[in-house]
Parts: structure tokens; C-alpha cells; sequence
């Protein structure tokens, strides 16, 4: 009897201890390309399946393809019902980014929740724009996918995003001589063009100065209104707080806040 008590505990506790990990294996054969236009090949789904799988385990925010040629809906309100529809996103937040491909309406939707939309950043949003529509342009599907995943792993794991342009301490310091040095060429030759000769000169501010009124009149010419514009309020944003640029959201049909954008092709 003791021995079975003994087994029995001894079992319950190893299915414990392997939880955790048939969690994550649960996790990793969760799929998250959704080919439904059959845009790809079968080799090309599991080998962005594997993609995904290693990109979202090493920057720990959700990644999904997908492909559809029936889309009654715009491509932005497509993307966020598929993205919550499904269970996309890690965490509270659900961060993650999605890339619909619509083939319905030659649109295409990068769509970025959570996280992961401070991570794209307006200035990334335009570069990944372009670089996914010249490949859908080309009918490379794959490639675009592909340049999706490798370009969201590269911004969410490089940090914060570089300012453009930046001037180092040298640059200002040279900046600053120069501008002192015209400010002080332009002062002397001011100096050189109004001085007066001669130690002993003075204007004959008296002589020169005179005024008499010989008459005094009030006209009423015209009447001044001063009107001020006030522009409407900017879109919300939320911060670049994963770089120095700034993350532009939008508003679904849901009411739900996201990120990210997209086109024609």
C-alpha cells in the first residue's frame, strides 16, 4: 500500500516538473501562418513557421502571416479582427506585429499591438512599407514575408532607433568657431563702414532736430480686428519610447488602438 502511495506521488510529480515544458512545446506548434490565398508553398510555410517560432521566442512579442482573397472589409479592420480572432499577441499587452497580405483588394496591412508598437516607429513603418510592397509588387510573397520577420526582429532586438544625422561634440564645437568668427568679420566691417573721422566730431543733433507744430488733426482711418486660428488637436501618438522616432496609432471599427499601416500594390 505504501509503495503504491509512493508511485503515485512520485508520477504526479514528474507530470508536474514536465509542464512546463509541454507549455512551451504547445506554444511553438501554435500555428501562425494563415496561407488562405495559397500564396505559398508548402516547404516555404514551414520554413516561416520555424522563423516565427525562433524570432518570437528571442524577442518575446507574437508574429503572424497571413493571405486571404476574400475580404469584404478594409484591410486594417481585416488584420485586427484576424489578430484577436486568433489568439495573436503575448502577454497582457498583446504585443506582436501581423502582416496581411489581401489578395481581395491588392492591399496589404502591417499590423503592430502592445509593445511592438512603440518598436515600429513611424520612420521603421515607412521603410518596412517599402521594402514589403516592392516585393509584393514582384510577386514574391514569400520574400516579403520573409523581409517582415527579418525586419522586425532586427528593430525589436537592436534597441532604440538612432537618431538621424547625429552631430558629435567635434562637429559643434567647429560649428560654433565658425559662426563666431563670420558673427565677428560682419561686425567689423559694420564698424569700418559708419565710423566718423576725425576724435572731435559731433552731430548737430540741435540744429538738425528742430521741430515746430503748426497744426494738430485726429483722422479716424479704418478699424483693426486681429484674428488668431486654432489648429485642431494632432492625431493620438503614442511616444517612440523603443527609439527616438515617434509611433502614430490609429483606431479600428472595433475601437481597439493599434499600430502600423499599409497600401496598395
Amino acid at each position: 500500500m505504501k509503495k503504491g502511495v509512493f508511485r503515485a506521488s512520485l508520477l504526479l510529480m514528474l507530470l508536474l516538473a514536465l509542464l512546463p515544458c509541454m507549455s512551451a512545446l504547445g506554444a511553438d506548434d501554435r500555428q501562425r501562418v494563415f496561407d488562405e490565398a495559397g500564396l505559398l508553398t508548402s516547404s516555404q510555410v514551414n520554413a516561416l513557421e520555424q522563423r516565427i517560432a525562433e524570432i518570437s521566442g528571442d524577442i518575446d512579442m507574437d508574429l503572424a502571416v497571413v493571405t486571404t482573397d476574400t475580404n469584404p472589409k478594409s484591410a486594417e479592420d481585416y488584420a485586427d479582427e484576424f489578430y484577436y480572432d486568433h489568439g495573436i499577441g503575448f502577454g497582457a499587452d498583446q504585443r506582436g506585429a501581423l502582416l496581411l497580405i489581401d489578395m481581395d483588394n491588392r492591399e496589404y496591412y502591417i499590423y503592430t499591438q502592445g509593445a511592438m508598437i512603440n518598436v515600429v516607429t513611424d520612420r521603421r513603418l515607412n521603410d518596412l512599407r517599402a521594402q514589403v510592397k516592392d516585393r509584393l509588387s514582384a510577386q514574391d510573397y514569400a520574400g516579403a514575408a520573409d523581409v517582415f520577420l527579418t525586419r522586425i526582429h532586427g528593430y525589436a532586438a537592436g534597441g532604440k532607433e538612432s537618431r538621424s544625422n547625429p552631430v558629435s561634440p567635434m562637429r559643434l564645437v567647429i560649428y560654433t568657431v565658425c559662426g563666431l568668427g563670420v558673427g565677428a568679420i560682419v561686425c567689423l566691417i559694420v564698424l569700418a563702414k559708419y565710423r566718423f573721422h576725425g576724435k572731435g566730431y559731433r552731430y548737430p543733433f540741435r540744429e538738425n532736430g528742430t521741430l515746430r507744430l503748426t497744426g494738430k488733426e485726429d483722422v479716424f482711418l479704418n478699424e483693426t480686428i486681429n484674428r488668431r486660428y486654432s489648429p485642431p488637436p494632432p492625431p493620438p501618438s503614442s511616444g517612440g519610447g523603443s527609439g527616438g522616432g515617434r509611433s502614430t496609432t490609429h483606431t479600428a471599427s472595433s475601437g481597439r488602438s493599434h499600430g502600423g499601416g499599409g497600401g496598395k500594390f
